[in-house]
This record gives structure tokens, sequence and C-alpha cells, in this order.
């Protein structure tokens, strides 16, 4: 197979320096050598099939340790020359060109942090950068989830690659190296490596990658010196793939057309549009839904959308990217050797945290949800499937994962019904704990301060168990302030829809707290602690803490009953068990009120969610809109009757409804 381009760019001669690469360091270019094999570290892998298939259940996170439902320790080898220091690829280029260069200018920073608390924890978190906790100077024999042990009391230090420009956050640092990344001219990087007397590594880092990816739109080609062609021709230049190594070959193209055309991209399996170059890594990242997949196939699982992927060589070079919203994501650069592949729960709408069984360090409460998938040897990258299989031990790092993707997609789900439904979304990055130990959740929303004498024996309790109260004389309430996040969602149950009803709730939570602000939201969190939750009607604040939670309530079912429809996991779904909806509690939190505001009108017998005090609805009003209902449950409604008045005064009138049924319908929940 052949590859043409005009000679259109003026580029530096890159392909000399490409096939230079066999003689110079004398390996052969006539085979692939791909020694890595998967390590031990490691999931499940399916050998010489497509696609290659990360399957992440309770056997397979399983596998990756002996000590079964505890992390793996990454171990390191010995500690290595860097060859792509500024200093040494200056030599390399003294060397390769008699130049009297002694800095290259660096392309990347090799920066060590040394946090000394969780407010540089969260410093770090915020910048969005990727942080290792071994140093990356080192060879890694088995890649696992985590390398320091922490006694309490102490903070990791982290290691990461960043730009020059890079805004270091407020934590103590150190640059280690300053590093020269530029890979447009392979022979300087493999010259670096040859002069430190790591010629052995040279293949394993560029050959296959280069001479596999010439991507030839992009490269820079000199001018053609002897090739005359006649009028109506253009010169181009041929790359042939078939001989080994490639050969190039000016020639006169008089046909009018460009001759062989490249699609750089292609259709993998998982039906995403990756590189067609194999050696650039793409895939899916998909989770089983409980009530919309069929167990084993795959093609029903759901798209785990905008979801951070990391992958990396075995030295400096990172590269970070988004699964889309078809849970799609690619890679624009090649591997020759081995790569790494990480799973982040994070993206510009929220970061997920919550911690598995086994848990070492309270630090570990800070960190997101990040998930090592495994190593791959190549040379097949774009063909990647992750599927977060449904758990099936409460606890285990199969259930942390599955829950962090389902939660993550219902943060996008609610983006989409919320921009839909015309109604403020969540505070960008919001931050979301899942507790593993509950099913409950509830958003602090910035007033954790008020929150943390109330909730630290729950949090202890949902990250600990049991064990929780040894923990006390270590963590201070000033340190759990840090660790509370903005909403919390219990994710202990095996149902898809149940945990993103009670994702939805909060999620409801945190768009109503960016219309009524934080003194509102403090006032309400202030007095659901002193009703130990939602209290009673008879209780103190309890027209606040009702009207309040009636709205989340309410788009918990609202929204689950828009993703799922009939595939509910109750008998019902959750529209019909919203008709039949009265308040939540006896008197208190009129759930269905919002829905018979919107729905056609329709009288019925209405019970509460835990049945009982089923009552006569008089429901002769509809067309209220989400949005209506929602500004008007604004910073100045602190009731029933306060929603009442806002509604009747400011959206009334823009509907059909009469007041006197208006009126009989806010009477019925009275």
């Amino acid at each position: 197979m052949s590859k043409t381009i005009k000679p259109g760019h003026r580029l530096m001669p890159i392909i000399g320096s490409l096939l230079l690469l066999c003689s110079v360091f004398i390996y052969s270019c006539e085979k692939e050598n791909f020694a890595d094999d998967l390590a031990e570290d490691a999931p499940t892998f399916v050998e010489n099939a497509a696609p290659l298939i990360f399957n992440v259940s309770d056997q397979d996170v399983l596998s990756r340790s002996l000590a079964g439902m505890s992390l793996q320790r990454t171990k390191l080898g010995a500690a290595r020359p860097n060859p792509y220091s500024v200093e040494n690829v200056a030599a390399a280029h003294r060397s390769l060109f008699n130049s009297s260069i002694q800095r290259m200018e660096p392309t990347d920073l090799y920066v060590k942090f040394m946090p000394s608390s969780f407010e540089d924890l969260e410093r770090l978190q915020n910048s969005g950068e990727f942080f290792y906790d071994f140093p990356l100077e080192y060879e890694v024999e088995v890649m696992g989830d985590y390398f320091q042990e922490i006694p309490e009391g102490t903070f990791p230090t982290l290691y990461a690659v960043v730009k020059p420009g890079f805004e270091m956050p407020a934590v103590s640092h150190e640059i280690l190296a300053g590093l020269y990344l530029d890979e447009s001219d392979p022979l300087l990087l493999a010259e670096s490596f040859r002069l430190l007397g790591m010629s052995n590594k040279v293949e394993e880092q560029f050959s296959d990658a280069y001479l596999n990816d010439l991507e030839i739109e992009s490269l820079l080609i000199p001018d053609p010196l002897d090739v005359n062609c006649p009028p109506g021709c253009e010169v181009a230049l041929r790359i042939n793939k078939s001989t080994i190594p490639f050969t190039y070959e000016w020639y006169c193209d008089c046909d009018g057309t460009d001759g062989p055309q490249y699609n750089p991209y292609t259709i993998n399996d998982c039906g995403c549009e990756v590189y067609s170059n194999d050696r650039k890594p793409g895939g899916c990242v998909k989770v089983e839904d409980s009530q919309k997949s069929s167990p084993g196939n795959y093609n029903t699982f759901e798209p785990v959308r905008r979801v951070k992927v990391i992958t990396k060589d075995t030295w400096f070079s990172e590269r970070e990217t988004y699964t889309d919203d078809n849970g799609c994501w690619k890679i624009n650069k090649s591997y020759s050797g081995s790569a790494w592949f990480w799973i982040k729960f994070s993206n510009d709408r929220c970061k997920l945290r919550g911690t598995a069984d086994g848990m070492k360090s309270i630090i570990e409460w800070s960190y997101t949800v990040k998930d090592y998938v495994g190593k791959l040897a190549g040379p097949n990258f774009n063909d990647i499937q992750v599927i977060y299989h449904l758990y099936g031990n409460s606890g285990s790092q199969a259930h942390r994962f599955w829950a962090a993707a389902t939660v993550n997609n219902a943060v996008h789900e609610f983006y989409d019904m919320a921009e839909e439904d015309n109604i403020a979304t969540p505070p960008a990055k919001l931050d979301i704990y899942m507790g593993r130990n509950h099913t409950h959740g509830y958003a602090l929303m910035g007033a954790q301060d008020a929150m943390i004498s109330s909730l630290l024996t729950e949090l202890l309790e949902s990250v600990f168990g049991a064990e929780f109260s040894e923990l006390l004389g270590i963590v201070s309430q000033y340190t759990i302030r840090w660790l509370l996040p903005d909403v919390y969602v219990g994710v202990d149950q095996p149902f898809s829809d149940k945990v993103k009803k009670t994702a939805f709730q909060q999620l409801g939570n945190a768009s109503r707290y960016t219309l009524v602000g934080e003194d509102y939201w403090t006032a309400l969190t202030t007095a659901k602690i002193n009703a130990n939750g939602n209290g009673d009607h008879d209780g103190p604040d309890a027209d606040l803490i009702s009207i309040s939670e009636s709205w989340c309530e309410y788009l918990g079912y609202d929204y689950t009953h828009r993703v799922y429809g009939d595939l509910a996991s109750g008998i019902d779904n959750y529209e019909f068990q919203l008709e039949r909806l009265r308040f939540k509690e006896h008197q208190h939190v009129p759930t269905g009120l919002h829905h018979d505001l919107i729905d056609y009108a329709e009288s019925g017998i209405s019970c509460n969610e835990s049945g009982g005090d089923c009552q006569q609805v008089q429901d002769f009003v509809s067309g209220f809109t989400r949005e209506q209902l929602f500004q008007s449950l604004n910073g100045d409604v602190f009731s029933l009757e306060d929603y009442r008045v806002y509604l009747k005064d400011n959206y009334l009138a823009s509907t059909n409804n009469q007041l006197v049924y208006f009126n009989a319908l806010f009477d019925s929940y009275d």
C-alpha cells in the first residue's frame, strides 16, 4: 500500500532520521518486537481478539491483587538515567550536529509536589493535573493502584509532568528536571538514549511508533530537486509501506488526482471513530445498566460520558482526553512499546470521590476515583473497551467503579434534562462523594461548616463501618471540613435507576442552590441538622424543610422516569408513582404537588410515599412548566404558602387554570 503527498510543505528532513534509526543503532526493522507482554498487573485481557476488552467486575478486579479486595501496590525497579532531560538532549544535539548548545528549551517540567495539609491536596486536585505517587525516573516492574504507604497525619509526595506555563498550585514543590519531549526528531532523542548507554531501549521507544506512523499530511518534506514534470502534471511523493524499510519516490502525477487517499480515521468495534493508525489509542468506556443492559451483551451497555482517559508511556510522556457523550475517545499519540491506561472520574461538571473496603488511609477520602485499567504491550491500541460490570460484592472496587460510572452519567443526564427544562444546572466542578453503606443522599453546597458535628459520624461510618469510632481521635473536625463534599449520594443498591434517582434528587438540590444562594442554603442545612433529617410537619423550620425537600424529591421521580420510562426496577414506573404520591411523610414534604401542577388535570386518591394517609387530591390544574416551578422556589420562598403566592402572582395568568382550582389543589396539600 502506498501514500502520496504533494510537496507543498517545507519541513525539516525527518524521513532521513527515521531511516537512519535502523542503521545507527543496529536493530532490525524487519520484525516487530513487542517483548513487553501483558504484565501481571493487568486485568483480564482478551488475547488476539478485537476489541481488546478490559472487564471490570468483582472477579477481574479481584485478580489484580493477591490481597483480594485491597488495592495493589506499585512495584518499582532501579532508578534510570533521564534521556529526556534538557541537558542530556543537548548533549545528543552536540553529538549529532556538532553544535554548541548546552541546554534545550524545555517542553515540559518534571515536578515533585509536597503537600502538608488537606487544603494542599484540594489545591492539587483542583488544578486538574494528573499526579503520580511514584517517581517517574524509576523502572516500573508492576503498576498498581498506589505506591506510598501514608501513615496517619502525613501526606503523600506527588509527581507530575506539566507545561512550563502551568500555574503551580500554592503547594510546596520542586522542579526535578526540565524535559525535552518534542518527538518531531526521534533521532535526536534516540541519540540521547545511546549516549546514556541505553541503546537497547531505542527500538522499544521509537522505531515502531514512528516507522508505522508517518502521518504524511504533517511531515515536513524538502522540495524535490531533480523531478521535471510535463505540463498538466504535478510532482508528488509516493511512500510505499509494503517494503522494509519504507521506500520514498518522487514521481509525476499526471491523472489530475492526488493518488490513493488516506483516511486518518476508522470505526472500531465500539462504533467509535478512532485513528486508523492502530498505535494511536482509542476505544470506548461502558457501564452495565441494571435496567437497560443485557448481561454479557456489551452493545446494550451504556456509554460512560465525559470521563478523563489518561495514557502514559514508560517514561514521561502522557496524554489526556475525555470520552464523548457516546463513551468514545481517541488520542493522537503513537505508542511503540508498552502503555498504561487510567480512567479518572472527573470533568468540568463534577469529580467523584468514594472509597472501597480496605481503604489504607484517610487521605483516600480526598482522592477522585481513578481506575488503573491496565497495561498494554501493543501493537494494537485503537480498539480498547473498558467495561464496568454490575458489582456483586457491596464495598468492592468493582462496586466503586460501577457506582462512579453510574453517578457520572446521572450528572450528564441531569444537565441534559435541566437544559431542556430551562432550569439551572448545578455549579461547575461539583464535588460528589459516593457512600458505599447508604442509599440516601444530601447536598451541603457550601454549608459544610454547619454540617460537621452532625455528619462526622455518618461519613466515618460510610467509609470505615463499625471501626469508625477509633478514628475520631485521629481526624479533627477541621480536617473533616475539607473532606465533606458538595453532594453525597448513597450507592448501596444494585439498581441503576435507584442510584440515579438519589443522584437526581441531590443534583436538584445543587441546582436550586444556584437560585437561592448560600445564606438560604446554610439556613436550610442548619434546619435539617436540628431536625435530624427532614423532621416532621410539627417540627422547627418544618415549612422550610418541607417545600425545599419536595422539589428535589419530585425531580428524583420525574427525571428517573424520563431516563427509564417503563424499565423501572419497581412494579410501577416512576411517573405512575408520582401520580399516586402526595406527601413523602405524614403531612410533610408535598412531593406530588409539583407533578400535579404540570400534568393533565386528574383528580384521584394519593398517598404518602411510605403508604397511608391516602386522600382525594383536587387536581384540576395543568400546564405549569418546570421552569416556572423552579423560578418560584427562589430565595424568598420559605413555605408552601410562599410558593402558592409566588406562582399565583407571576405565572397563573400565563396558564389556562382558574384560581379556584389552583387554590383547591394547594389546599389538598395543606
